[in-house]
């Protein structure tokens, strides 16, 4: 609850991503997937903050594209999101944190973040090229040690190409893969 509300008063954009991340149960149904939310709308009320001041956000976990979530129950779990007033976010750049042991042999997880971070901004910027407004929404994680230790660097990084800095908030509305 003390992160909870050290977000919000930091004005950082609070988001749903589930209570559980446990794919096989969330991703039943969008029954399942509501019940998921409804736990998190509970503890973010102990914590005393109002979503309907600062807003509801929704991130599926694994994103909204993919082979556990059928055209039929994605369909259905967006609709069931939208009608609790939920805006959802994918991401289209990553620093890859989560996949380290992607990284080949001999290559330290500081350099394959910062190699597959540039080469997946890169795409990012070249899908989004003539698409005038189009966010960069990177995915990153803070349970290790790496992505804090790198976010220096990251911000450094992205200035010097001339990107800025926003919430999830100041965007108005959904960006998905599955709707573009």
């Amino acid at each position: 609850p003390e992160l909870a509300r050290e977000v919000v008063i930091r004005g950082h954009t609070l988001g749903c991503h589930t209570m559980t991340h446990v794919y096989d149960d969330i991703y039943s149904s969008a029954w399942a997937l509501e019940n998921e939310i409804d736990s998190w709308e509970a503890a973010v009320a102990e914590a005393g903050i109002d979503l309907d001041e600062v807003g509801r956000y929704f991130r599926f976990p694994g994103g909204s594209v993919s082979p556990r979530l059928p055209e039929p129950t994605l369909s259905e779990m967006k609709a069931m999101l939208s009608q609790k007033g939920y805006k959802i976010y994918d991401w289209n750049a990553s620093i890859n944190d989560a996949v380290l042991y992607l990284a080949p042999d001999g290559v330290s997880s500081y350099d394959y973040i910062r190699e597959s971070f540039i080469e997946s901004l890169d795409t990012c910027l070249r899908i989004n090229e003539n698409k005038d407004g189009e966010p960069v929404i990177i995915l990153m994680h803070e349970n290790g040690d790496e992505t804090p230790e790198l976010l220096t660097w990251l911000i450094e990084y992205l200035r010097g190409r001339g990107l800025s800095f926003g919430s999830l908030s100041s965007l108005g509305g959904s960006w998905t893969f599955s709707e573009r």
